[in-house]
């Protein structure tokens, strides 16, 4: 059966091939279209996988500076909180991307907001968890201003 899913998954092997050879296993129908039914997440992720997703390597970090530069970010403003050390050392390696570094959460979400206000551009703001409670009033003022 191992064989059989595997050829199913690489698409050597169709749904009805599959559900053929099931039978000729001695599984009934209703136990292959279990089996179909509970591959189908796996077959569509591989599908959606060719078109949507890249293979990539490294730590949590480099993922992120790699998807903010897909998404045309420029300027990551961060607090001087723990936590941040695999993204910024990610940044190293990726000059497009430019660090502005804050004392205060509620400092990085202000010059995030002003600086995406003013030029239009995506930002990204990166701090402790601790400060989120700080940082607030910087979010909804903007949100309240735009409104």
């Amino acid at each position: 059966m191992r064989n059989l899913v595997t050829d199913y998954l690489r698409q050597d092997l169709s749904r009805r091939g599959f559900l053929k050879a099931m039978a000729a296993a001695g599984f009934t129908v209703a136990a292959a279209e279990s089996v179909l039914k509970s591959l189908a997440p796996i077959a569509h992720a591989q599908t959606v996988g060719k078109t949507y997703m890249k293979p990539f390597e490294g730590n949590g970090g480099g993922l992120l500076a790699k998807q903010l530069l897909a998404t045309g970010t420029e300027y990551l403003f961060v607090g001087n909180g723990s936590g941040l050390g695999a993204l910024c050392d990610a940044v190293i390696e990726r000059p497009k991307l430019k660090v502005v570094l804050a004392t205060h959460e509620a400092h990085v979400v202000a010059m995030a907001s002003g600086y995406a206000m003013a030029s239009g551009k995506t930002v990204f703001c990166a701090y402790s968890r601790v400060g989120a409670a700080h940082s607030t009033g910087n979010i909804y003022m903007p949100w309240w201003k735009l409104g």
